[in-house]
């Protein structure tokens, strides 16, 4: 293409306004006088007005300009939706994710691909570019922002040809910029959005079975026990749910049916004794409503771990009191769980101390901190006097500080009160500061009374006999009642109590508690009469109770095998997309906390490592940051030489829910759709009708591109040959018609 270009061209209205009339003026002044006639007047005007035309055109500096110009096909975005809500089942028995998948890797996809220069991005809470064929969609997106992901187009094609856009989607927009101003500025700048809807629009019938609690460290013979929330939403539900817990065979371990829930959903609780060790994963599945599509809701996977681990108890008593033969029986009893030995420090020189079968008897009170966090995880505390611990009252002394250092590096202690004055002197001495309460400030009661959980809030786990909290409340209030309790105060800060009693005006007293110092945890049982609380129940209760104590102590020494690693999680319910803050706290061989400058590494499921860094200021302390990607349970591990094949030291286990703005609604929301692409001048359809798009992007849209530019001035002959032709015809004339 060839066209004549100026320079120098001033803008159009200078020259209307002022070049193309002064140079008329300066014609028509030079011939202004009636001499000669009219005629020959106008055609000298003519002829000055060419010539003075023709010095214009070269003042302004002409030139020719040849371009060569390419066809191509207009650009097409297609945008499809990245977010969690894209896992939900409705369209055929597949998620929408699979159905979008599909799309974009048919013949559909490669047919825009050849009419358009066509490019493919993936949105939720982001905006990235994506292979044509959708490989990189994964659903993860933690919310969807249509708005924003139409604004962020914009800005990738800013200084090129705005494309049309494609967007694949269930219209489900709950985050950034609101959609129809974004429609109206796309209608502005002539960008037509052609939508697909994936999903389902109608209210159907949908039950969502959501984790609350799911157990953590389990052993062998513990009771598995979760809480679940049910909800229900959609139409044409029926009048009642079934919940069951199923083992990884399919047995069903737990079922429970209750009334429909509302949206708002209602609590489930499920329980099951783990009889055997090994990981493997339960299932919690609520039964599905008919013609109910989004049956990934309906399931949550239970991962446990339960473990051959046996509690390690050193049982240290004066006499030989009723509480202490009931207990003692107990303890010894529960050889499948205890590894228990027993000091009566009353007992003669030659009286053999008892202790779980199997084990060698202890022959002297234990004095070393090592020697007690290397064979036990919890110690009891009786009714005994630290100067008749053992012969040697030196012994005593050295028991008891032995005691505090297990403690305070993880071991767990529980004083068990009695009406002696060894009790008083044990909790009154080196040890008192270590005690979850404070001993003044309440006097020991005068007549019979029922130790209960608090009243606010949920039970301490020590004392929750049942899943319900009111049905623990219930079975509490049931026991037989107690007819000594010691004297108690207030509780210490951070300390949380496991029982009270109410006294004349009402206020709860403390009757158990515990709380952490600073790893190990330390209770104090204020009764001795627990022996009481077989009736009306029987032994299960009770021993479900002491089992309980016992575990709760012995917490922190479980979380690693021998008590010297341990890894928590700030979660057990992290959300798709958030972080989860990892801590591991490690002691060396020799109990002390362990250095390691360069970080310690923990194992992911996917067995991908995750550095933890150490902690300024808290030597033994490593924490670090993951990004959760992926729903369902999940564990992390801590390894002895630092691989993902090495013996495991400690473990932590969450469970990764899906976001509160995706699962809220995930009804395809049409309408939306509909809207913006009614706005853009687009074309809405359906997933089902997607070949019908076809018709409307037929590749006719061309755009043409400048491949070269050249620019050349014009021969100035033909224009110096003109220019002298009519100036000579004009002196020509002035001679004839005698104007010279």
């Amino acid at each position: 293409m060839t066209e004549l270009l100026f320079y120098l061209s001033p803008p159009a209205w200078v020259m209307a306004l002022l070049v193309l009339p002064t140079l008329a003026l300066f014609a028509f002044a030079a011939y202004r006088l009636p001499h000669p006639s009219l005629g020959a007047r106008r055609v000298l005007i003519g002829l000055r007005l060419a010539l003075l035309a023709l010095v214009a055109i070269l003042i302004l500096g002409p030139h020719w300009r040849h371009s060569t110009t390419q066809d191509e096909p207009a650009p097409l975005a297609i945008l499809a939706d990245d977010s969690a809500s894209m896992h939900r089942a409705d369209v055929e028995g597949q998620t929408r994710l699979s159905a979008l998948k599909q799309l974009l890797a048919s013949s559909w996809q490669s047919t825009l691909a050849e009419r358009y220069d066509l490019s493919a991005y993936r949105f939720a809470d982001d905006f990235q570019a994506m292979p044509l064929n959708g490989s990189a969609l994964t659903g993860k997106g933690t919310a969807t922002s249509i708005g924003q992901a139409l604004d962020s187009m914009l800005t990738e094609f800013r200084g090129r040809s705005q494309p049309d856009v494609v967007l694949l989607s269930d219209g489900r927009s709950n985050s950034g910029t609101e959609l129809t101003p974004m429609a109206a500025r796309l209608a502005a700048e002539g960008i037509r959005v052609h939508s697909v809807a994936i999903g389902q629009s109608q209210a159907a019938p949908d039950f969502t079975l959501e984790p609350v609690r799911l157990p953590g460290r389990l052993l062998v013979d513990d009771d598995a026990q979760m809480t679940f929330r049910l909800r229900a939403r959609g139409e044409a539900l029926p009048t009642q749910a079934q919940v069951q817990l199923l083992d990884e065979n399919g047995r069903v371990l737990d079922s429970t049916t209750l009334p429909t829930p509302n949206a708002s959903g209602t609590l489930v609780h499920l329980q099951a004794r783990v009889l055997e060790a090994g990981a493997r994963v339960w299932l919690a599945k609520v039964t599905p409503a008919a013609k109910e599509t989004a049956l990934a809701d309906n399931i949550v996977s239970v991962a446990i771990d339960p473990q051959a681990i046996r509690i390690r108890v050193l049982y240290v008593e004066g006499n030989p009191r009723w509480e202490y033969r009931y207990l003692k029986n107990r303890l010894l009893r529960a050889n499948r769980n205890l590894d228990t030995h027993i000091w009566l420090s009353s007992a003669s020189r030659d009286f053999p101390q008892e202790c779980t079968s199997g084990l060698t008897p202890l022959t002297r009170l234990p004095t070393e901190a090592t020697n007690l966090l290397d064979h036990w995880d919890v110690i009891l505390l009786g009714d005994a006097h630290p100067e008749t611990l053992s012969a040697d009252p030196a012994d005593g002394e050295r028991f008891l500080s032995a005691v505090e250092t297990f403690v305070k590096k993880g071991g767990g202690l529980l004083f068990l009160a009695g009406p002696g004055a060894g009790s008083t002197a044990l909790q009154t001495g080196a040890l008192g500061d270590l005690l979850p309460i404070q001993l003044d400030g309440h006097p020991a009661p005068t007549a019979p009374f029922r130790a209960q959980p608090a009243a606010a809030g949920i039970p301490h786990p020590v004392s929750s006999l049942a899943l319900d909290p009111e049905q623990t409340r219930q079975i509490w209030g049931e026991q037989a009642p107690l007819w000594w309790a010691a004297p108690s105060g207030a509780l210490r800060p951070g300390a949380r109590s496991w029982l009270v009693r109410t006294d004349a005006m009402g206020k709860e007293i403390p009757v158990a508690a515990s709380h952490r110092v600073p790893d190990g945890w330390v209770g104090w049982l204020g009764v001795d009469e627990t022996w009481r609380w077989r009736f009306p129940q029987g032994e299960r209760q009770l021993e479900r109770f002491w089992r309980s104590a016992i575990r709760h102590l012995a917490s922190t020494r479980l979380r690693g095998t021998d008590g010297r690693a341990q890894l928590q999680v700030d979660t057990q319910e992290p959300e798709v997309g958030s972080f989860l803050t990892v801590e591991a706290r490690l002691l060396d061989p020799s109990w002390e906390p362990l250095q390691a400058p360069d970080g310690i590494p923990v194992f992911h499921d996917d067995l991908e490592a995750l550095l933890l860094q150490p902690v300024l200021d808290d030597p033994g302390v490593f924490r670090g940051q993951l990004r959760i990607m992926t729903p369902g349970p999940q564990s992390l591990r801590l390894t002895l030489n630092q691989t993902p094949s090495g013996e495991t030291l400690a473990s932590a286990a969450y469970t990764a829910t899906l976001t509160s703005l995706e699962n809220h609604n995930t009804a395809l929301h049409a309408a939306a759709l509909q809207e913006l692409s009614q706005i853009t001048g687009g074309t809405s359809v359906t997933l089902a009708q997607a070949d019908a798009l076809l018709l409307r992007l037929d590749g006719k849209e061309r755009i043409q591109h400048v491949t070269s530019r050249e620019d050349s001035p014009p021969s100035p002959w033909p224009l110096l040959f003109v220019f002298l032709l009519l100036a000579t015809l004009e002196w020509a004339l002035r001679r004839r018609w005698d104007l010279c």
